[in-house]
């Protein structure tokens, strides 16, 4: 048994009052489930009082302009709590205005509150693992322990140089590093260098998502029903879908899962679509609601760009939907263009039309092929597999 800590500026929170991503709640719930011992830290930035009031009068325009997760309300104390039996510690650090440098006094604090939560808890790290989370605070917080570390980069930042110049140093004093893509690594070797000990940290879907047999059957006729699932921004360019639709050659409806700032903009479009293309918009459903909605779909598209992963690709292919994804980002490398999906330029709503006349027109047994192959893929990739695949890098690397 290993005792982790895990650390990251993503993570979900135990009400309804949440935008995070689950990604790094997923590995910790597995991990406990195979007799690991987690302590999960949710390291919450506080920001200054007008941007918190800010994030609170205007949510969307914020998530669609800047990015990121932001709370409206200011915590001022370390929150506790068990979520699916992993003990999680909430931990505020304050940084006057999001995207810069933590100073070194909030390091300084956030530090002494881990070392005072493992006293607490009895417990010494054998491995620290970071997910969106400043460079400079794991070493820091290692110092007292010799613990094996590791980094999961999530994407490129651009300012790292700007705001550490000891960052070669910095990414050196890792033990490993993870990427969520391979297409992250590539970038980060560009931006960067390639650390000795690297692994790609893929996620995965629930196995009860996953039907014991493919129940997409496809024959000799275009597609016709698209679905879109995601939040309605812009980066996720999910009007490019019905750009698409609109210029490629056949009868088309269009599915949208999910809320956000773009519903003006693609309603405002979709009422002046041709007839042959019909919008409907679902709202936000619970994850396994969205199961039939990938069943009654021809084809899941989501061209978005500065995708870390997407597992809403995998949930897509293991319903045997034909999937069509943006190519250089997260998914990139887990579909196979041709294979079992298809890769698109995000946001290329031209090259997205011709694709789709592209699949519209393969014969059934090509189209079967490709959905057979997408829902195999998805059925290796379960949150069980994912989070042993991570756990055994970090136990093997991380020395």
């Amino acid at each position: 048994m290993s005792t982790i800590l895990l650390i990251s500026e993503l993570y979900p929170l135990p009400t309804k009052d949440n935008r995070s991503t689950a990604v790094c709640h997923y590995y910790a719930r597995e991990w406990v489930r195979s007799g690991q011992r987690v302590i999960a830290v949710h390291m919450q930035p506080v920001h200054c009082i007008l941007w918190h009031f800010l994030v609170w009068c205007f949510p969307d325009f914020i998530f669609n302009r800047f990015g990121g997760i932001y709370y409206s309300k200011r915590l001022r104390r370390t929150e506790h709590y068990t979520m699916d039996g992993v003990n999680v510690y909430r931990i505020p650090i304050f940084i006057p205005f999001p995207h810069g440098r933590y100073s070194s006094k909030a390091v300084a604090s956030f530090v002494s509150k881990i070392h005072e939560i493992l006293e607490k808890e009895g417990a010494v790290p054998d491995i620290i693992a970071g997910h969106m989370m400043p460079l400079e605070i794991i070493p820091s917080i290692n110092r007292k322990y010799g613990a094996g570390t590791c980094m999961v980069s999530h994407g490129i930042s651009l300012k790292t140089k700007q705001r550490y110049p000891d960052w070669e140093e910095l990414i050196r004093s890792y033990d490993a590093w993870g990427y969520r893509s391979e297409s992250i690594r590539r970038d980060f070797a560009k931006e960067y260098f390639l650390p000795a000990r690297t692994f790609i940290c893929y996620s995965g879907i629930p196995s009860a998502f996953i039907p014991e047999s493919n129940p997409h059957r496809y024959s000799d006729a275009p597609l016709k029903h698209f679905l879109y699932v995601g939040e309605l921004i812009e980066r996720k360019y999910p009007i490019s879908l019905m750009q698409a639709a609109r210029t490629s050659g056949g009868e088309a409806h269009i599915s949208y899962v999910g809320e956000g700032p773009e519903k003006g903009r693609l309603t405002e479009y979709g009422s002046c679509t041709p007839e042959r293309v019909s919008v409907s918009f679902l709202g936000k459903l619970r994850r396994e609601d969205i199961m039939p909605c990938y069943d009654k779909a021809d084809c899941f598209v989501m061209i978005s760009r500065d995708e870390a992963y997407g597992l809403v690709y995998l949930e897509a292919m293991a319903r045997g939907c034909i999937t069509v994804a943006s190519r250089n980002e997260g998914i990139d490398g887990v579909i196979r263009d041709g294979e079992n999906g298809f890769l698109c330029e995000a946001g290329n709503a031209q090259e997205l039309s011709g694709i789709i006349d592209r699949i519209s027109a393969l014969p059934e047994a090509q189209k079967q092929r490709i959905s057979d192959n997408a829902y195999r893929t998805a059925s290796a990739f379960t949150d069980k597999f994912a989070a042993a695949d991570y756990l055994n890098n970090l136990q093997s690397l991380c020395k």
